[in-house]
């Protein structure tokens, strides 16, 4: 699979992944910790090809913890996609970094974040 294919489909399934846990959040009240492990949680059991599975479910996890975030930094669809964009680079250019260490998920998510707000303080 080339590049832009690659991209495209970590960009659908993080996306997703932070959607669910906003949405989670928004028109059901969960708590953020409860619906990033909802999200996760559906995630182990989408039928992802083998090939890629553990990839494609760590991709949904990281998501769901940028899908954390407070909904005063991420208004809305337009900045979830936004940050998903980011996030799928991050996890992208990190996957061959941190392996076998603990905390990587939730630093992809923080960057993605991170470059979000710092986009939105830009423009």
């Amino acid at each position: 699979m080339g590049p832009i294919k690659i991209f495209l489909l970590y960009f659908i399934i993080f996306f997703g992944g932070c959607w669910a846990t906003f949405f989670l959040q928004e028109y059901f009240g969960i708590g953020v910790v409860l619906a990033s492990a909802l999200v996760g949680l559906a995630g182990t059991i989408i039928p992802f090809p083998q090939k890629n599975k553990n990839s494609y479910q760590a991709i949904i996890y990281t998501a769901s913890f940028a899908g954390m975030s407070s909904f005063e930094l991420v208004e809305n669809i337009f900045h979830i996609a936004l940050v998903s964009i980011f996030g799928a680079l991050i996890f992208i250019g990190l996957k061959n970094y941190f392996i076998g260490l603990g905390g990587k998920m939730g630093f992809t998510a923080f960057l993605s974040i991170i470059a979000f707000s710092l986009l939105k303080v830009v423009l």
